[in-house]
């Protein structure tokens, strides 16, 4: 599926997906904020291979991904409370991006892709990337490097992202270790995207991860994760007056997991996580800070074969700002019949509030460092039924409550937003799923999701909290019915809360060549011009192609 779609990123991969709301500020990779299920882009834990890719500065740098889409090999998600399993921050949902393990043979992947949107003939965007698989030594190892550049999609937006990669999988007396680093340099026309100013942003992102997976040794399985993650971020409020106001800030986080795995025969699974966690962040406008968090985790499974499945977890994190924190979730599972599945989970998260949310002080924004952290209960239920070995249906109800969640709000549209926390709110949903075998080798996907927030009305204008897809339908149909021709066609009806209806296609067409794949791509050719986050127009429609190369020596 991530390889026959439209995407060419992980925003736009995660874009195409139900439930999820990805507020994007432009064009490929510029930024975006992620939503599930309702939630702040501050409620939701990205993982990369198990370890945490939050940013403690900002969550707006949350999806700095520096690994190309060709090294994703699975994404999955979870919507819901997670805190009780990872941590801080997991209040609305978490996203789990496993990549590619190094093939021990040879083998070249390629894309160049390149295109034009509909304003002018001058917003045109283009780019491409390489990856490069060798055997070495007990195991293989790849090497990435690619990137994209465009004038943007109206003035301000242009912007030059790179990439570079490598990794390898060793194998030590049976033992599989894995060594994998990540690098992304992205600078960025921010206009409108904070305040109404010509602004510049550049980032760059260096990530670092080893990992082993001990064989298991009778009913015991143990594996030990360490990984590293710095970012830098540069702003420029006026790109036609620097001087007027910029900011520096460097963040850094190192991560160390233990993971313990035991089977209780008979009486199910347990595992226990064991988690230290330490950011630390050098800013001319923040000012210089650190925190750290030490973390136990228990989680127990009933065995698969018991006609009831329980899953209890408990997560203990030792803050170093929040001071001691419990975070317990329970999960409950049944098969009625066979292919029926019914569950039901309930959880309490926890979040504390960003470098960005206490201390950042500028015309258009201003910290608070009094803040509170946020607290999140929820209650979730669901079904799945396979009527047919063709038909796959899903249903989801969930309820969640928000205590003291973090919005910049402001009285009056010439004041600056002023971080502060909110009074209760309560968040409702229901999501409908149903993906369908046709014949032709096709393939057919509808997700529905509806959101209702209660709250009480302050009088304040509110920059985020307010903007959510009440109403969410999407469709994609795939696969190959016509030739050697592939299509992906993916079609998005939006109803969000204070602004009008949208209606966005997205289509692909691809012809395979041997090593080779020509596809022609399109993007909102609906030409819709819509807003995600107030004020800041969406791309219109996008026309390109892309050229596929893959060979493989197995």
């Amino acid at each position: 599926e991530i390889r026959e779609s439209s995407a060419e990123t992980l925003l736009e991969l995660l874009d195409l997906l139900g439930g999820i709301d990805l507020k994007r500020r432009g064009a490929g990779e510029i930024q975006g904020d992620l939503s599930i299920r309702g939630s702040s882009f501050e409620q939701v834990l990205v993982l990369v291979d198990g370890v945490p890719l939050n940013d403690p500065q900002t969550a707006h740098h949350d999806l700095d991904f520096p690994f190309l889409l060709d090294e994703v090999e699975q994404v999955e998600i979870l919507r819901g409370p997670g805190s009780s399993l990872y941590g801080t921050d997991a209040l609305g949902g978490t996203i789990h991006v496993k990549t590619i393990t190094s093939p021990e043979h040879y083998s070249v992947r390629g894309k160049f892709h390149g295109g034009a949107f509909s304003e002018s003939d001058e917003y045109t965007s283009w780019g491409g990337h390489l990856r490069v698989s060798v055997p070495l030594l007990n195991g293989g190892a790849a090497i990435s490097a690619g990137g994209e550049s465009s004038q943007g999609y109206r003035e301000g937006t242009d912007f030059r992202v790179l990439k570079a990669s490598a990794r390898t999988r060793q194998r030590f007396s049976g033992t599989p270790v894995e060594l994998t680093g990540g690098y992304m340099d992205k600078e960025f026309g921010a206009r409108d995207f904070y305040a109404p100013y010509p602004s510049w942003e550049h980032t760059e992102t260096l990530f670092l991860r080893t990992g082993a997976h001990f064989l298991p040794r009778g009913s015991f399985r143990l594996n030990p994760v360490v990984s590293f993650r710095r970012h830098t971020d540069h702003f420029v409020l006026d790109r036609d007056n620097p001087e007027f106001f910029q900011s520096h800030h460097e963040t850094n986080s190192a991560t160390g997991i233990m993971e313990l795995l035991f089977s209780l025969a008979h009486a199910g699974s347990l595992a226990v996580v064991m988690e230290e966690n330490g950011d630390w962040m050098e800013s001319d406008q923040l000012g210089d800070h650190t925190q750290s968090r030490t973390a136990l985790g228990l989680e127990y499974q009933t065995p698969e074969t018991f006609p009831l499945t329980v899953n209890p977890s408990l997560r203990t994190d030792l803050h170093s700002r929040l001071g001691l924190i419990f975070s317990p979730s329970l999960g409950i599972g049944c098969y009625p019949a066979r292919n029926i599945h019914l569950r039901a989970s309930t959880g309490l998260s926890h979040r504390a509030p960003s470098f960005t949310e206490l201390y950042y002080a500028s015309p258009a924004n201003q910290g608070n460092p009094d803040l509170e952290s946020e607290l999140s209960f929820s209650v979730n239920g669901g079904a799945a039924f396979e009527p047919h070995e063709r038909i796959a249906l899903s249903l989801a109800l969930f309820r969640r409550a928000d205590w003291n969640l973090i919005d910049w709000a402001r009285e009056d549209p010439q004041d600056p937003w002023l971080s502060q926390n909110l009074d209760e709110i309560v968040t409702l949903g229901t999501e409908l799923s149903a993906t369908v075998r046709l014949p032709l080798r096709l393939k057919l996907k509808g997700e529905y999701g509806y959101l209702h927030r209660e709250r009480k009305e302050t009088g304040l204008e509110y920059k985020y909290s307010r903007s959510y897809p009440v109403h969410r339908l999407t469709t994609t149909l795939w696969g190959q019915p016509v030739w050697k021709i592939r299509h992906y066609l993916f079609i998005d009806f939006q109803s969000r809360n204070e602004s009008d209806n949208v209606l966005l296609v997205d289509l692909i067409l691809s012809l395979p060549a041997g090593k080779f794949s020509l596809s022609l791509v399109g993007k909102n050719l609906t030409d819709s011009e819509y807003e995600e986050i107030p004020g800041l127009i969406q791309p219109g429609r996008y026309l390109g192609m892309r050229i596929d190369f893959e060979w493989d020596n197995k």
